[in-house]
């Protein structure tokens, strides 16, 4: 239980809980083994739980059907998370997760939130909270990278004006 606790304490959407509620919490993750090269999640299906890398190192890719090559959205490792949208929204994976080596994962499921939104309030709100905080942080880094492709993608193909 110790590990588990650890690492909640160091993931930033479990900030805020103290020891009980970081215990209860942790007795509902379960642990996951991954090999170099396993697909954890695969983009378009169902999806019920989200996933802290608790070792080694994964990357979460977008599309790459048809032989073309998946867009690279990042690499995580011990400590990030992902999949915390399938907790809120119960909609197809974005993305696909490959473990790239060894990997061990905690699973939190939406089931678990909702048990905890009926026995322990406080501690699902600021969950929650904390996984809103996290989307709305990851959108304001793709609005901005958005942004900046687009401003980069105009300037390529706009002529000098001599």
């Amino acid at each position: 239980m110790d590990a588990k606790k650890e690492i909640l304490r160091h993931t930033p959407i479990f900030g805020g809980l103290l020891g009980e509620e970081l215990e209860r919490v942790a007795a509902l993750l379960r642990e996951h083994a991954y090999r170099a090269g396993d697909v954890i999640v695969s983009e378009g299906e169902p999806g019920r739980e989200m996933y802290i890398v608790r070792s080694g190192k994964v990357v979460v890719e977008r599309g790459g059907q048809n032989g073309a090559a998946p867009l690279l959205l990042a690499t995580l490792s011990g400590g990030d998370f992902f999949g915390e949208m399938a907790v809120i929204d119960i909609q197809p994976r974005s993305a696909t997760v490959r473990a790239i080596e060894e990997t061990a994962t905690f699973s939190l499921s939406n089931r678990d939130l909702h048990q905890l939104s009926h026995r322990e309030l406080k501690t699902f709100t600021l969950i929650v909270m904390n996984i809103a905080r996290e989307i709305s942080r990851r959108l304001r880094q793709t609005d901005a990278a958005l942004v900046e492709s687009n401003l980069a993608e105009k300037l390529r193909s706009s002529r000098p004006i001599l």
